[in-house]
């Protein structure tokens, strides 16, 4: 499974770098963000065993 979220980070990262308007250090903000988030939900959904999800959502938002 970590495997499969390294990939999805790394097609994320070439992706921003193809598009060529996006400096190199923007590249390496987003990707760090990215994976930020990654590991938030990674979190997450390892620890809402019976919280009702509607109420997070309303949390976070």
């Amino acid at each position: 499974m970590m495997n499969s979220g390294m990939d999805v980070l790394r097609d994320f990262e070439a992706f921003l770098s193809k598009l060529g308007t996006v400096p190199e250090d923007k590249i390496k903000f987003y990707i760090h963000w990215v994976r930020r988030f990654l590991k938030f939900c990674n979190y997450s959904l390892d620890h809402t065993k019976g919280i009702n999800i509607n109420v997070r959502s309303k949390e976070i938002s």
